[in-house]
């Protein structure tokens, strides 16, 4: 069978405590042995995903992972670049103090390091100390590098906050970049144009496949654009309202096996080298 299936990580191919079930992981394996190729397609960036494709499979150079929401696009073995954009010292230097002012703290995720900037008063970011999948450091503008990219910054805090200050950004800001809210606490700043639809298109056709030969399952609003792009979009049961909404299909939710269900019952049964 010849098709690609996107599967988000968080809410998605992970469960509530954030662990690949056995029927997700035989599911993974079926699907490969039938021709299918799998790609994780997920926020996180490149080190937090590592032991999860160890653990499903897909750990090896022919076969490549959407990371940084559609900022990088790699190798899951060597790391061969397929795609990156980010965001450089600049858009940095840009950003930082307006959102600074707006009492939201700013972290900086680079390739290897997230940088924790001084956090307004009263308002501690929860981005890099709350993962350990990338070391953090303290650090001011004045202490980075000049030459340093971004594939993403990251506004973590309380939700009620957040939802309070998105308004106050400058409309300049959504012209000049990608901003995703795709959880209640997280708000991204990313290269203008960059979201996960992107990143797949341009693996899909790396790869050799149509746009109908495509599956995404998210949870998600940041998976929204790689539903626009797939030929068929699968939403979690426990999904956001928005991504239900747009779906083609509805599997069982992330405590459920979601993911096992939409691989046998949407994908492996279909007839053929074409997704109908």
């Amino acid at each position: 069978m010849k098709a690609l299936v996107a599967i988000d990580l968080d809410g998605t191919l992970l469960n509530p405590d954030k662990e690949v079930s056995a029927a997700n992981r035989q599911a993974i394996q079926e699907a490969l042995a039938a021709g299918v190729e799998i790609v994780i397609c997920t926020g996180r960036p490149l080190a937090a995903i590592e032991a999860i494709l160890q653990e499903v499979g897909l750990d090896s150079a022919d076969h490549y992972s959407v990371t940084y929401n559609g900022g990088l696009v790699v190798a899951n073995r060597g790391q061969e670049v397929l795609f990156e954009e980010t965001l450089t010292m600049e858009d940095l230097e840009a950003i930082y103090p307006v959102v600074h002012d707006l009492d939201l703290p700013l972290e900086a995720v680079s390739r290897n390091q997230v940088y924790q900037l001084p956090y307004p008063t009263d308002y501690p970011g929860h981005y890099g100390d709350a993962r350990d999948f990338l070391p953090t450091e303290k650090v001011s503008l004045a202490d980075l590098d000049g030459d340093l990219t971004f594939p993403k910054l990251v506004v973590a805090t309380e939700p009620d906050h957040l939802d309070a200050q998105i308004p106050k950004l400058p409309q300049d800001f959504y012209q000049d970049y990608s901003l995703i809210h795709s959880v209640p606490e997280e708000l991204e700043f990313m290269a203008q144009g960059i979201d996960k639809g992107k990143a797949l298109g341009i693996l899909a056709d790396r790869l050799g496949y149509s746009k109908d030969q495509v599956y995404a399952i998210g949870d998600e609003r940041n998976d929204a654009a790689m539903f626009a792009y797939a030929g068929t979009g699968i939403a979690m049961a426990n999904s956001h309202p928005d991504i239900l909404a747009q779906a083609d299909l509805v599997t069982r939710s992330n405590s459920q096996d979601g993911v096992a269900y939409a691989l046998r019952e949407f994908i492996l049964k279909k007839p053929g080298d074409l997704i109908q």
